[in-house]
Order: C-alpha cells, then structure tokens, then sequence
C-alpha cells in the first residue's frame, strides 16, 4: 500500500480527512497526522512516505514553504494542497512546485477522490516503470555479453560492429588483443561440494577475478559462459607479461587456476572475431602446452602440431589394435602412448588424459556402431575412479583391462552368424540415406523377408532398423550443417527427410537443440 502522511494546522480537519475518506480502496493507508511543517520534517527522517496530503495555510511554515524543502530531498514524492483560501496565488505556486493537485476547503469529495484515484495511476505506473528500469539495468550486461559472443561468432549484423564500438568496447588507439580467459579443471574440482557451496566458491572467484581487471584496468570485460570471460585489451605492446601476472595471481589467491588464450594483434575493431578464433584456438592446446599460464600463438607453435600429430598415430595404432583383437599389439602401444603420459607434470594432467583416452575410443566405438559404455557395463560418472589411483602404472593398468574388454567384445560380435551380412546392410544405408529407405525396400535388395531381415539387424546390433537408419541420417546431418553454405532444408533433403518439421523434432530429440541452434553454435 501507499503510505500517506497528513497535515493540517486544524485538529478537527485533520480528523475528518483521515476518517471519511477510504483510503483504503485507493491502496492507501494514513501513516500518520500532524499538525505542523515541523513535524512533517521530523517524521520523514524516520520514516518514509509515497503521499503528503498538506494545508497551504499553516503558522510559522506554510504548507507551500513546506513543499519546497520535500521537493529537494524528496522529489518522487506526490504532494496534494488543501486550502480554505479561493486565492490564485496559491494555485500558481502549487503548480510550480508540481503538486499532483489543489482543493479547496470545504471538500468536494468527488474531487477529492478523483485526485486521489490520480495520484494512484501515477504511482503504479511509476512503480511499474521503475521496475522496468531495475530489470534492464540487470540484465544489460547479460544482453551485452549475449550480443558480443553473436558479433564474435558472426551472427549479428554489420551495423552491429558500431554498436558494440560505441556502447560496449569504447575502442580506441591503433592495436588491440582479445584474450580468452578459462578456469582450468572446474568439474572436478567443483565435485566435491554441495550446490550452494558451488554457487558460493564460483561467486567468489568470479568475484576476484573481476576485482583484479578492474584494478588493473587490464580492458573490458565479457562473460561468454560459466567458464570463459573474454577481455578487450587496447594495447599497443603485447600484454603476455601483464596477463601471467593475472594468472598467477588467481592461482595464489583461489582454489581454481585460469589459462589465458591471447589472440593476435588486431588493428580495428572489424578484426576482434579473428582474434576471438585465434584465442580459442590456442586454448584447445592446453592439453599439450599446460594450464595455468597465458599461451600465445608464438608459444610453442611447431611443438603443438607435432604433438598433436603424433598423438593422433598413437591412437589410431591403439584403436586399430583394439578393433582387431591384437592383444600383444594392443600392450605395446597403449605403452607408447604411456611414454608420452609419463611426460606431463602433474597427475590430474595425467588423470584426464586418461579420460582423453576413454572418450577418444568411445567417439570411435560409435563409428563403428558400439557404445563404449554399454560394452563395460558402465555409467560415464563410473570413469572417476580414475581419479582414486595414485601412479601412472596403476593408470595404464585399469585402461588397458577397459581396452581388453573392448576388444574381446568386438572380436565375439565380429564372430556371430550373419555379421558380413549385416555390414553389407549398413554400409547400403549408409550410402543411400537420401533416398527413401525401408526395412521392405532394403530386405528385397538383399534377397530376404523383411520380417527375417528385421529379425537379423535387431539381433547383430541390439537396435531396431529403423533406429538405425534415423541415426545414421542425424549423425550425417550434423555432419553437414556444419558446412555454412548449405540451408537446414538442403541437409534435411541430403538425408532423407521430406518434411523439414518431422526433420527438427528428430534432431532436437536426439541432439537436444534443433538443426537452427546446432548451426547458430557451430
């Protein structure tokens, strides 16, 4: 409700305002009554009110004399004039002073209550406003980060690079850098706690991070997730010392390290996606170069392709081992991949390269239609007891029992009658998944009762046919809308599907996002 105070030199005036008016069905409420200027000024040092209800004629200060103090302390505040006096002048300061209104004594109660249903329509439109205001202000710097992480993805429009020079970047000078910033190991290290611990510690360290860019004016600021805050740095030299400052400073002073990606020189503001790219990019290597430090384009270039080079042989030799039921083979390379794990500098590098491993074999156990999970029996939340061993040998030893596993599974199912018949089944969905494909359709091609052939697939690979060919139509179609030029009904028609409706369902229900937030992310 709306508080209102009166005031009225007259006691019984004052009593009679107060009593025949419902001040209730305006959403008001008397807070109080007094009988001077005095008093008025005392009790809004204690209190506040939305409404002052006052005489003009008062002793010692008038009621006019009176407004004219609120108006500079108070100046949302409505102010109603009451007066026995028919006198122009008033009415004229009144109205300098922007009273809500001016009655004269005695009452007309239609007056009166129409000027109080007035003054409600301000307040609530006021309240309303305010609240309005409140929200912008709250999330503008949301919008601002939305609207920045668009323009660096390249997903705004042109005039949208004088907006953010304009509002957000203030950008100025010749040369500039963005770096990315990442809080390194975060799940983790966050595991332990409840949620309301979580919130807590990430309020706080989100909180010394900010404070530490701030007081080192190190450039503006944007959150672009949970993890990651890019910075706009105007610099005409490279920061890379200033940023490692940053960096061991958070690492001294919280419970998480970060690791900066500092992209290259920009020369004008049109160039800040590329360098976005760059810093993302350099991030990526973190693998291989090491957290909690600032990684630049220079830094080890050469060092990180031919790491990732031979990395990438390395598995390929370990996955093909596996596929083929080389067990010696398989020993002897998961060692060699061990040579390389036995180089990192601290174990939780060690304990998520791991994990590297596992994921790496799973993206290419799905190639071949398995599930890695469903092979070991396990949940994805099962692979932390990784993190329950104490060296390296013990490691090795638990993946290489997990890749033994695998293999056995993949040489028993390459065993069961029917498998060469399965492949051959496949491998036409595969190269056909544009065309209209049934269960008849494929099962006449290939000589066989489409009840039999269901029967075949659903026994060799644990899913029905026509999971198996929406899937494969998904996975290709993710494929392709990576690639910028194609439209999201061109994909939907390369793999099959006529009606672009029936094609985002799937999509959505089987990726989470539709095909338009796939693309928008990518």
């Amino acid at each position: 409700m709306y508080q209102v105070l009166l005031v009225d030199d007259e006691p019984l005036d004052l009593e009679g305002l107060k009593r025949l008016v419902p001040w209730g069905k305006f959403n008001m409420r008397v807070t109080a009554e007094v009988t001077s200027a005095f008093a008025v000024l005392e009790f809004l040092e204690q209190r506040q009110v939305d409404i002052l209800v006052t005489d003009i004629k008062m002793p010692i200060m008038s009621g006019v004399e009176l407004a004219a103090k609120l108006r500079e302390k108070y100046p949302e505040m409505k102010i109603i004039f009451v007066s026995g006096y028919d006198d122009f002048q008033y009415a004229k300061k009144a109205i300098n002073l922007q009273a809500s209104s001016y009655i004269l004594k005695p009452i007309n109660d239609h007056e009166l209550f129409q000027c109080l249903e007035q003054v409600k329509d301000e307040l609530d439109q006021e309240k309303s406003r305010n609240k309005v205001e409140e929200y912008y202000h709250e999330t503008l710097p949301l919008l601002r980060d939305e609207l920045l992480l668009k323009w660096l993805h390249g997903n705004t429009k042109p005039e949208v690079a004088s907006i953010l020079e304009n509002e957000l970047f203030k950008f100025s000078g010749d040369n500039g850098y963005l770096a990315v910033l990442e809080l390194d190991d975060l799940v983790w290290k966050l595991k332990q706690y409840s949620e309301a611990e979580k919130s807590k510690l990430m309020h706080k360290v989100n909180r010394l991070i900010i404070e530490y860019m701030e007081a080192n004016q190190l450039g503006s600021y944007y959150k672009l997730d949970n993890q990651r805050i890019a910075i706009i740095l105007c610099r005409h030299e490279l920061p890379e010392n200033e940023l490692q400052k940053f960096v061991n400073y958070v690492s001294d002073n919280s419970p998480v390290s970060i690791t900066i990606g500092l992209g290259g020189r920009t020369a004008d503001l049109h160039e800040f996606p590329r360098s976005y790219r760059q810093a993302c990019e350099l991030l990526a290597a973190k693998m291989f170069i090491g957290k909690g430090r600032v990684i630049t384009k220079q830094q080890s270039e050469l060092g990180i392709k031919q790491n990732t080079i031979d990395l990438e042989q390395k598995f390929s030799k370990l996955f093909a081992a596996t596929a083929k039921y080389e067990t010696v083979q398989l020993h002897d390379d998961l060692e060699d991949l061990f040579d390389y794990v036995r180089t990192l500098e601290d174990k939780i590098s060690v304990y998520h390269f791991s994990l590297y491993v596992i994921s790496k074999m799973d993206a290419y156990l799905n190639a071949i239609q398995l599930n890695l999970y469903d092979i070991l029996g396990i949940d994805f939340k099962d692979l932390d007891e990784v993190f329950d061993f104490e060296t390296v040998d013990d490691i090795e030893s638990w993946l290489r029992r997990k890749l033994y596993a695998i293999s056995e599974h993949i040489y028993w199912n390459k065993q069961k009658p029917n498998h060469k018949l399965i492949e051959e089944v496949e491998k036409y969905i595969t190269e056909h998944l544009s065309d209209s494909i049934t269960l008849r359709n494929v099962a006449n091609i290939f000589g066989f009762s489409p009840n039999y052939l269901g029967y075949l697939f659903k026994e060799q690979n644990q899913e029905n046919f026509s999971d198996f060919v929406i899937r494969k139509r998904l996975e290709k179609a993710k494929t392709l809308l990576k690639e910028p030029t194609l439209k999201i009904y061109e994909v939907a028609d390369r793999v099959g599907y006529n009606n672009l409706t029936y094609f985002s369902r799937h999509f959505k229900s089987r990726f989470g996002m539709t095909p338009g937030e796939f693309q928008k992310q990518i």
